[in-house]
């Protein structure tokens, strides 16, 4: 049985991409970057994944869509990276959607707690057949 240890990408910024990437293999998480919602959830029916990595600063999104995203794929855990502390447009998504908001820069120690928290949740994660 094979768990699942992929972590999906969402972001418009090449250097944030490239210090997750850099911070999730160290830990033997895979990753994969995705620079629009449609790629990204093409991706998840695939492939699926542990956990999506959604950088709000540099991709415009709104309750609806994250609401959408969780909606079709409810095993897989949200977390939000912002250089900003407070984002009321996305109230209803922190409050009911979200697993983390992570602070930029993101700090691997904090990561790596939050992947481990979800993947020790008594769900599954299989890779897809």
């Amino acid at each position: 049985m094979e768990y699942n240890r992929n972590v999906f990408i969402l972001s418009a910024d090449k250097q944030e991409i490239d210090l997750l990437c850099s911070m999730l293999s160290e830990e033997a998480y895979g990753s994969k970057a995705f620079h629009g919602m449609e790629e990204l959830k093409a991706g998840l029916r695939h492939h699926g994944c542990l956990a999506v990595i959604l950088d709000i600063d540099s991709v415009s999104l709104s309750n609806r869509l994250i609401r959408i995203l969780k909606d079709s794929f409810p095993d897989v855990s949200i977390f939000f990276t912002s250089r900003r502390r407070f984002h009321p447009e996305l109230q209803d998504s922190l409050s009911h959607h979200i697993c983390a908001c992570l602070s930029k820069p993101v700090d691997p120690d904090e990561l790596h707690f939050w992947l481990k928290s979800v993947s020790d949740n008594d769900r599954d994660y299989l890779v897809p057949p």
